[in-house]
């Protein structure tokens, strides 16, 4: 019998057939077909994950007052070995009559058997229940509402999941029929400010990275409470930005400013990214809408005064070779006035203000370094010059932001409050070199006579003279010495005044006993160096030895 063979594939599988004489076909493997791998995972898949329980704690509740609380429990079982972590996520709500609808907002529950939850869970693995205390909203979209889990999912550590729709989830008759109060309204935009880290209008965006402002927004909320928001502000060539915000962006502070005729407002901060390249010029807010959580919105589009910003990215107006002098600045004893001056070039009308901000000198503690006039001066090589204060003491004073304004409302921006490139700007105070030096002591008085309490009571005043070449004398030590043993000592703060230390130690508590002690004495500097004198120290103290001798009474 003539045959031919020839070989097909099925599903991924070779099969070799036969075809003899008589027109019929012969496998020369089994008939059963081998299915696609995922065909034969799908069919082998053991679902271990499963929702034992899912009630309730009432069938109704009144929720118009604001303080229902309705407890919600569910059990859930995973069969797979080694499962040690349980966790997952529920979503609460009341559907509508159209499908994909609701009534109510949506309420998201996070659950775990260890770590964070939001119910409080119990058992094991193998079995766990958990239950979530659900305070029932008191603003919904209808009089009476029927709540409902409309979705569920669980996961365990060996990567077993488990998604249950609402549909899925009917089974369970879990459901709560409450009475809430009907909300219409939307929430209401109130006002806006734009500014930047200084409390100014400028941003930056350039080639390296983009530049941020903060939008202060008040909005009067509706009673089911603010949900979401979207800000969108236009700029040169029509380009747009949408910045979407939500209840995280809500200050710290409870409430805002608003009208005599509207309840008190929230606040929210919204911080404006820009892109990077953005498009130079000025940048108006045009619109805000508001959600609620039950879908209420509204659109404002009449923003006020304070909704715009100036981009820039230093390309039409620049400026460059940043200085300051003097620095280093001799500021130990008094506060010192610094110009920085700078190169302006592409201003048009001038340059009309230069704003100099410093990290530690914003609100509401202005410390070191402070801005002074931002009206610049030109210097007699053509600079553009402005002035600040360098307080005494003061270790340094970087700017963080300098901001370079022309008579056309071009800006140019440099430092890190912008994002903007940097000035290597840093204003030193002159390093401490060289320690205080005494050039002469006197004691005050030199004897004294033990009281019938056998303790010498007096104030002791001891006079240095001193030489700073630079910093100040500010702490001392004074020490009472006995064949060179240190008997007691004093030491605290001491005020430098024309060049003279007055050291005033008083006695009472020294304990000190009839015999003649001798005098030790360290200063040191603000910055920190010191010199010492007689015993204990490293040099003679000047004039000679210092005594003060206790005669008895």
């Amino acid at each position: 019998m003539k045959f031919a063979r020839i070989t097909v594939v099925v599903f991924g599988t070779a099969v070799a057939l036969a075809v003899t004489a008589a027109g019929l076909i012969t496998a020369s493997q089994p008939a059963a077909l081998a299915a696609p791998p995922a065909a034969r995972a799908a069919a082998h898949h053991v679902q271990r994950l499963a929702v034992s329980r899912l009630s309730f704690g009432e069938h109704s509740v009144d929720a118009a007052n604001g303080s229902a609380e309705v407890p919600l429990s569910w059990t859930v079982t995973d069969s797979r070995a080694g499962a040690r972590q349980i966790s997952g996520s529920l979503t609460l709500a009341a559907p509508g009559t159209k499908a994909g609808t609701y009534l109510t907002q949506r309420v998201s529950v996070s659950f775990a058997l260890k770590g964070a939850s939001q119910a409080r869970p119990s058992g094991s693995p193998r079995k766990s229940s958990y239950t979530y205390i659900f305070a029932v909203p008191q603003y919904a979209l209808a009089a009476s509402v029927r709540w409902q889990v409309i979705s569920l999912r669980v996961r365990d550590n060996k990567d077993d999941r488990l998604t249950l729709s609402a549909a899925q989830l009917r089974k369970y008759k879990a459901t709560l029929q409450a009475t809430e109060l009907v909300d219409t309204t939307a929430p209401a935009f109130e006002s806006l400010q734009l500014v930047d880290a200084a409390d100014r209008t400028y941003v930056y965006s350039g080639p390296d990275g983009s530049g941020s402002a903060t939008a202060y927004l008040c909005v009067i909320p509706p009673p089911d409470g603010f949900a979401s928001g979207s800000l969108r502000l236009t700029g040169p060539g029509s380009h747009e930005l949408t910045v979407n915000f939500g209840t995280s962006s809500a200050s710290s502070r409870n409430s805002c400013a608003s009208s005599a005729a509207t309840p008190t407002g929230q606040q929210f901060n919204v911080a404006v990214k820009f892109p990077a390249n953005s498009a130079a010029g000025l940048w108006t807010a045009t619109s805000v809408v508001l959600s609620d959580a039950l879908g209420h919105s509204s659109t404002a589009t009449d923003l006020g005064t304070a909704d715009t910003l100036t981009v820039t990215g230093d390309r039409t107006l620049s400026a460059s070779n940043f200085s300051a002098s003097p620095n280093p600045v001799d500021n130990w004893i008094s506060r010192q006035v610094v110009t920085v001056s700078m190169d302006v070039t592409g201003a048009v009308g001038g340059v009309s203000a230069i704003y100099l901000d410093f990290g530690d000198n914003q609100y509401p503690l202005p410390t070191d370094c402070q801005a002074g006039s931002s009206t610049p001066v030109t210097t007699s090589d053509g600079a553009e010059s402005v002035e600040f204060v360098m307080q005494t003491e003061a270790a340094s004073c970087v700017p963080t932001g300098i901001a370079v304004v022309d008579g056309a409302g071009d800006v140019a921006l440099y430092g890190s409050e912008y994002d903007a490139p940097t000035t290597g700007l840093d204003v030193i105070q002159v390093p401490d070199t060289t320690p205080p030096v005494a050039t002469a002591a006197s004691l005050n008085p030199t004897t004294e006579t033990l009281t019938q309490a056998n303790t010498p009571a007096v104030y002791l005043t001891l006079t240095v003279d001193v030489t700073t070449p630079i910093a100040p004398v500010n702490y001392f030590k004074l020490g009472l010495y006995q064949n060179g043993n240190l008997v007691q000592s004093e030491w605290g703060g001491v005020s430098e005044e024309s060049g003279v230390l007055s050291i005033s130690v008083d006695t009472w508590n020294m304990g000190l006993t009839v015999g003649t002690y001798t005098i030790g004495l360290m200063i040191q500097d603000e910055g920190g160096l010191s010199s010492s004198y007689g015993p204990g120290g490293t040099n003679p103290m000047p004039g000679g030895p210092i005594t003060l001798t206790i005669t008895p009474g």
